[in-house]
This record gives C-alpha cells, structure tokens and sequence, in this order.
C-alpha cells in the first residue's frame, strides 16, 4: 500500500520535472536562435550553437 503511493508520487514528480526541463530547454532555444549572429559549429561530433564570440586581447 505504502510503497504504491510512493511509485505513484514518484512518476508524478518525474513528468512534472520533466515538464519543466522541456520548457526550459525551449525558452533556452528561442533564447539563442533570436540571436543576430547564431551560427552552428560541430564540435565533436556534435551540434553547437556559437551564441558570442570570446573577446580576444588585442
């Protein structure tokens, strides 16, 4: 009995969490792809948003 509540609470919390990592993850990407000057390098074989480019000393 107990131990069915606890399964159940738990996959409760784990949609919610997982709700609220992919609005997260979506507001990231708008966030970056509203970027000006976005550009996609590979970087081991994967994917990468360059959002600014490091400054560099002169």
């Amino acid at each position: 009995m107990l131990q069915d509540t606890l399964e159940k609470e738990l996959k409760e919390w784990r949609e919610s969490r997982n709700r609220m990592h992919a609005a997260a993850t979506e507001v990231r990407v708008k966030t970056f792809s509203s970027h000006a000057e976005n550009r996609r390098v590979k970087v081991n074989g994967q994917e990468v948003v360059v959002v600014s480019r490091a400054k560099r000393p002169g």
